[in-house]
C-alpha cells in the first residue's frame, strides 16, 4: 500500500466519521428545540408539530400537524439526518408566531388571530411562561456540551 493512498483512506475515514458526529449533533439538537417548544392545549401542539428538517435547503410553507409529545417531529427528524451526507441542515418553524414565541412580545391584547390563541395565564411580560427563554436559544446554549458527548462517542468507536 503506498502512502498516498494510505493518506487518502485516512481522509475519507474522517470525513465520515466527522459527518456521523455532525448528524448526531443535529438530532440532538433539533429534538431538544422541539421538545423545548411549548404546547397551548387549545391549538393541540401545532407549534411543536411544524418544525420541519431539511437538509438542501429550508422550507418556507408551514404545515397543518399536531405533535404534543413531539414524536413525530422527532422520528422525521431521525429519518432526514441520521444517515445523511448533507453538510447543511436545517430546522425551520414557519408558524407566524414562532418568532414570538422565541423571543417574546405577546401584546396585550393580542393584536393578530394567531396570538388570540393564546390563553390567559400562559404569556408574562410577553413571554410564553412555558418557554420564557425560548426554544433555539436555551438550545444553542448546550449545543458545546453536546458536540463534545458526540466526538467522545467517535473516538471510543475507532478503539
Amino acid at each position: 500500500m503506498s502512502f498516498s493512498l494510505d493518506v487518502s483512506e485516512f481522509a475519507q475515514f474522517t470525513d465520515r466519521r466527522i459527518q456521523e458526529v455532525m448528524n448526531v449533533v443535529t438530532i440532538d439538537m433539533f429534538n431538544r428545540i422541539v421538545i423545548a417548544t411549548p404546547v397551548a392545549e387549545q391549538n393541540g401542539g401545532s407549534l411543536r408539530g411544524n418544525w420541519i428538517p431539511t437538509k438542501a435547503r429550508p422550507k418556507k410553507r408551514p404545515r397543518e400537524r399536531f405533535d404534543p409529545t413531539g414524536q413525530q417531529a422527532a422520528a422525521e427528524i431521525k429519518a432526514t439526518f441520521e444517515k445523511s451526507r448533507a453538510r447543511s441542515h436545517y430546522l425551520r418553524n414557519n408558524l407566524p408566531y414562532a418568532g414570538i414565541v422565541e423571543y417574546g412580545g405577546y401584546p396585550n391584547p393580542p393584536k393578530t388571530p394567531e396570538l388570540r390563541q393564546v390563553p390567559p395565564g400562559k404569556t408574562k411580560n410577553g413571554f410564553s411562561t412555558q418557554a420564557p427563554q425560548g426554544m433555539v436559544r436555551v438550545t444553542v446554549d448546550a449545543f458545546s456540551s453536546a458536540m463534545k458527548r458526540a466526538v467522545a462517542q467517535a473516538k471510543a468507536r475507532i478503539r
